[in-house]
């Protein structure tokens, strides 16, 4: 068992409690603070204690939006809040930390859920008109909430050896750029990423979308 204090950061304080950090089984971190989901409900993440000089921070996938069509109360593309469904105890590839195979077996893991429909990239409040004219307010709060996760990293992880970034669809998009936060905040740790099934952009069509999320500064 590794004693830590569990917490995170946003832009005003963050309450925290003393936890156990469990060798081979998740614990849920609640970081308030000025982390939301889309619907301006909490947003969690997911520690599994493990090997403290090997670390492992995983975004999860999903569906983004960017205008009235997509962004509405009545779309189905993107997940609204963090719920147990999101829970990764039992999930299996890169989760199944029973897998001889799996590189990250031992590793400590960070899981980033995904809930603000902006590729764990934006910072901005956005209203958008449903199909019935009403206006209804998606929070694009996807940097704020992954950098609660990855400053939890940053205060509780001293100088790993190895440091794994990676994340499927959505969070393949953003593990880049976190990779490189966390490698400049490491200096001496080698850092890996790896991009799962990130798709292609235009150009012209990504810098207006990440304008929309606030993503863009």
């Amino acid at each position: 068992t590794i004693a830590l204090i569990l917490g995170c950061n946003g832009s005003e304080s963050t309450k925290r409690s003393q936890t156990q950090l469990i060798q081979g089984s998740w614990t849920k971190v609640s970081p308030e603070g000025d982390t939301r989901c889309s619907g301006d409900t909490p947003y969690s993440f997911y520690v599994r204690g493990g090997d403290m000089k090997k670390v492992a921070v995983i975004f999860q996938g999903g569906g983004g939006c960017w205008n009235d069509a997509t962004c509405g109360p009545e779309s189905e593309v993107f997940f609204r809040e963090v719920d147990e469904a999101d829970d990764p105890t039992g999930l299996q590839g890169l989760f199944d930390f029973s897998d001889d195979r799996n590189p990250i077996a031992s590793y400590t893991v960070v899981f980033v859920p995904y809930c603000t429909a902006d590729c764990h990239l934006g910072e901005a409040e956005v209203e958008y008109l449903s199909g019935t004219e009403q206006e209804t307010t998606v929070f694009h709060n996807g940097h704020i909430n992954a950098m609660s996760a990855v400053n939890w990293l940053f205060t509780h992880i001293d100088r790993p050896a190895t440091a794994f970034v990676t994340g499927m669809s959505a969070g393949a998009i953003a593990s880049p750029l976190y990779a490189g936060i966390i490698a400049n905040h490491y200096p001496s740790t080698q850092v890996t990423q790896i991009g799962d099934a990130a798709g292609g952009y235009r150009q012209r069509q990504i810098s207006s979308i990440l304008q929309g999320w606030g993503a863009s500064a």
